[in-house]
């Protein structure tokens, strides 16, 4: 019998050749999972760790290719990608404009602000508004409308490696010893927090660690999972911020925890909702976290350091001081910026030093890098791609976008290279994504109900039970 009977035969099961895939469509998954690579080797690859490799990612001097992140270089080959996915560039930006005009807007502001911070600082000006801002506008534009599943993935993966990173930080703060030597820039600058250890784990500064840890844990409360596998991580990370010393995001993260269950619990109250496990979760909480903090605070040497500087210590100070800075500016300087140098001599006259009571708010660092014709484009394009993350996003979401801006005005996170708002803009999408998932089962299990109707009416009483409609085979419906 030869192969084109026995596929003939009663039964037989034909293998049908694969649909072929189109290149458009080839361009777009290896875009995505570029985008998706950019945001993992953010949290992987630091400025120390390339610094120790030879890479003089933020040292001085050295080729002006290596003045840019790894992550960086993905983001954009991954938008070179979509650019290139129907072949037709321009028709595909001039899409992207009508879809998503916010982004696109803020891209063409970071434009503007390269060219002035070339004009003044040269090439090594434009990294900052490179690599602090240009890949989470990629990711928004790439990663927006890919599939929830991908972005979900990501989400899990990113969970995963802050959940790692805190791991090291205990053990940092343990051994009283760092897994990657930290550089703050210069090799006059690259010291170590001796006298006042922090740990760093896989970042580049103690901040970042406490910042990304963070964002992670209000991810959690939208991340489908066990209640157990929930407490567990939020337990882990909270034992990283400690480590890492961030007051701001510890008291961020403890503050927003508490506002995210007392409002669970009470609508589960007002929904008449609560079960006995719940109830046990709620004292579990109450009296465990308390004891928690208490253990680390009083028994571990990092919570020690944290409790020692919960006052109105030099660094707060600082905050108030660095805005004498616009004082000591020229009037060229303060409409077109002025360069680093110069920056760096008025931050020494002010009384502060560098790199270690720098400028701590990002707003005022761009303004005096660009001056106001800079600063008056930026922020309205950085305020309405915040605006346009906080259109679509839904609660969880959104307190990572308040927490972000309150972290970032408090410090210089985004006034320099880095990689914190990439990784914020990551972590939204995954929590949509996440949301997605949940209002699709919930849509799926009210589709699955099944219809109940009477047996009969002269059957029906008090205990008679109501039956679901037996679907009709296909010989009943040929009939």
């Amino acid at each position: 019998m030869t192969p084109a009977d026995r596929a003939l035969r009663p039964g037989a099961v034909v293998a049908r050749p694969a649909a072929a895939v189109s290149p458009a469509k080839r361009f777009a998954v290896a875009a995505r999972r570029l985008a998706c690579g950019a945001v993992l080797v953010n949290i992987l690859v630091s400025a120390s760790l390339l610094y120790q490799i030879g890479i003089n990612y933020t040292a001085p001097g050295g080729n002006p290719l290596s003045k840019l992140h790894p992550g960086t270089y993905l983001a954009l080959l991954a938008f070179a990608l979509v650019l290139w996915e129907r072949r037709q560039p321009v028709a595909t930006l001039w899409e992207y404009w009508h879809r998503e005009r916010a982004v696109m807007c803020f891209m063409l502001s970071l434009v503007w602000c390269s060219l002035l911070a070339l004009a003044v600082n040269g090439p090594t000006g434009t990294a900052v508004y490179i690599e602090s801002f240009v890949p989470a506008a990629i990711l928004v534009l790439v990663l927006g409308q890919a599939p929830p599943s991908t972005v979900r993935l990501l989400g899990y993966a990113i969970l995963g490696l802050v959940a790692l990173n805190s791991v090291i930080a205990v053990l940092e703060t343990t051994v009283h010893a760092r897994l990657i030597p930290m550089y703050l820039g210069g090799e006059a600058a690259q010291q170590e927090f001796r006298t006042d250890f922090r740990s760093t784990a896989l970042w580049d500064h103690p901040l970042t660690g406490a910042s990304i840890t963070m964002i992670a844990t209000i991810l959690l409360l939208a991340t489908p999972m066990a209640l157990i596998w929930r407490a567990v991580l939020t337990l882990l990370f909270l034992a990283g911020l400690i480590s890492y010393g961030g007051r701001t995001a510890l008291m961020l993260t403890l503050v927003t925890l508490a506002g995210y269950g007392l409002s669970w619990f009470t609508v589960q109250l007002l929904a008449a909702r609560l079960r006995l496990r719940h109830l046990s979760a709620a004292a579990i909480a109450i009296v465990g976290i308390p004891l928690f903090i208490w253990f680390v605070a009083t028994q571990t040497a990092a919570g020690e350091r944290l409790i020692a500087h919960l006052y109105w210590d030099d660094s707060a100070a600082n905050r108030v001081v660095q805005l004498q800075v616009l004082q000591h500016m020229t009037p060229r300087e303060l409409l077109f910026g002025a360069n680093i140098t110069r920056i760096s001599q008025i931050i020494y006259q002010i009384g502060l030093s560098v790199p270690f009571n720098d400028i701590e708010d990002f707003w005022l660092v761009i303004l005096t890098q660009v001056g106001i014709f800079g600063f008056i484009i930026f922020v309205p394009g950085f305020l309405g791609f915040v605006a346009r993350l906080w259109r679509t996003s839904a609660v969880p979401s959104r307190v990572i976008l308040a927490l972000v801006l309150l972290v970032a005005s408090t410090s210089n996170s985004l006034g320099r290279k880095s990689n914190l708002l990439t990784l914020a803009v990551g972590t939204i999408l995954a929590a949509e994504a996440f949301r997605k998932k949940d209002a699709q089962a919930q849509a799926q299990a009210q589709d699955t109900v099944q219809t109940w109707i009477p047996v009969a009416t002269a059957r029906r009483s008090a205990d008679s039970a109501f039956r679901p409609v037996r679907p009709r085979t296909q010989f009943e419906a040929r009939r």
